[in-house]
């Protein structure tokens, strides 16, 4: 398991986000374990695994494959460190929330999971509005009255008070 630093201290936290495309590969039938024994190719197959995938450690040492899907254990990679980026908890459950693999990405790498990080209850935000067809319609004011799990949903959730009404224009 990776260490890593949080706020000065050393702690474990076994989630990792994968940062570049790769191949893994899903069990057939049966979820693997790390006393497995998979004799051939029909008892596995091959797939994608995108960058922004979230993995943790889990080592089948029979076939070399040493993380696996968070959500379905029934997907493995063999990959190295350097493809893979060490996750906080607090990192890990706000990334959690976000469902696509490329949105993920995208937060991880352009600095919306810092600002996740630092938002906590009363904070001002300013939230993206979109109308049909996904089109951008502006922004509304909002505060934080709520950061945390929610049953049902994976992750950290936000709730936001609306600061007024607003107006969609088409």
């Amino acid at each position: 398991m990776l260490e890593l630093r949080v706020d000065g201290a050393m702690a474990s936290y076994n989630r990792h986000i994968v940062i570049k495309d790769m191949e893994g590969f899903k069990a057939n039938g049966a979820v693997m374990s790390t006393v497995a024994k998979f004799t051939g190719r029909d008892q596995y197959s091959t797939l994608r695994v995108l960058r922004g995938e979230l993995f943790e450690y889990h080592a089948v040492s029979d076939l070399n494959f040493n993380y696996r899907l968070v959500h379905d254990h029934s997907v493995f990679i063999c990959v190295k460190e350097e493809d893979l980026a060490p996750l906080s908890k607090e990192e890990f459950l706000i990334l959690d929330a976000i469902s696509k693999p490329s949105d993920r990405f995208t937060a991880f790498t352009n600095g919306a999971l810092k600002l996740g990080l630092a938002l906590k209850q009363d904070s001002i935000v300013f939230v993206d509005m979109y109308g049909p067809g996904h089109v951008k319609n502006g922004r509304i004011k909002g505060t934080i009255m709520y950061k945390g799990k929610v049953n049902g949903l994976p992750g950290t959730v936000f709730g936001i008070k609306v600061s007024y009404a607003f107006f969609f224009s088409f």
